[in-house]
């Protein structure tokens, strides 16, 4: 009987990683993990033919996911945790690591949106020396200026005594380029921090596989960063 596709892919990540894998074969080895008895080549078809990528695949909900012919629950529930396990593994990889400058700080930023399906809005605190202090969730849903609750991000610089604050929000179903709201809220965000001698330094706009940080087109968006 000859080597089954499951083991020469298996092989072949051990000694080569997936730099030269496919979408479908990568699909097709991750299902192996939940379907250890099946070919799973049709599987992996069925899903990147009803959701696009691999990216697509792996942002789905599990309501959708089970509608592909060969996909139960529990394959589906492997397939949507993956994004969210890479969130973790990168805020933990981060985690008690000495986080300094402002291109630094934005990668890190867009990293924390790794597997979220909805926008969300988080603060940075910075010191004098650009080394972040801490970060937390302000809010979810659509961002704007009326629902960004500034009292908040004033209150958590303030007990984080912190002088500078990068903020950073996600769009998860379109580009990172900045919207008209976006604009606004940067404003007002740095029209509060202002009188207080805080600074706001960046507004970084994430999308699923890129981001924007505003404050590295002083041209465009640099009048509230100076």
């Amino acid at each position: 009987m000859g080597e089954q596709p499951r083991d020469w892919l298996k092989k072949k990540f051990i000694c080569e990683g997936m730099g030269d894998f496919d979408d479908k074969d990568v699909l097709r080895l991750m299902l192996y993990y939940a379907m250890p008895y099946k070919d799973t080549g049709d599987a992996a078809q069925l899903l990147l033919d009803k959701f696009g990528s691999i990216s697509e695949v792996l942002d789905a909900p599990v309501s959708e996911l089970v509608k592909v012919k060969g996909i139960g629950e529990h394959t589906a529930v492997l397939l949507n945790m993956l994004p969210q396990l890479c969130r973790l593994y990168t805020k933990d990889k981060y985690s008690g690591r000495k986080i300094q400058g402002l291109p630094e700080i934005a990668k890190f930023a867009s990293d924390c949106f790794i597997g979220l399906t909805t926008e969300h809005f988080f603060l940075f605190c910075l010191d004098e020396n650009l080394t972040l202090l801490s970060h937390c969730l302000i809010s979810k849903g659509s961002v704007n200026s009326s629902t960004v609750d500034l009292r908040k991000i004033i209150e958590i610089m303030v007990s984080a005594d912190a002088a500078n604050a990068v903020v950073a929000h996600n769009h998860p179903r379109g580009n990172c380029i900045p919207s008209q709201a976006d604009l606004e809220t940067t404003a007002a965000i740095a029209k509060a921090l202002n009188p207080l001698g805080m600074k706001l330094l960046d507004h970084v706009v994430a999308s699923v596989s890129e981001y924007t940080s505003m404050a590295e087109y002083p041209r465009k968006y640099g009048v509230w960063f100076k």
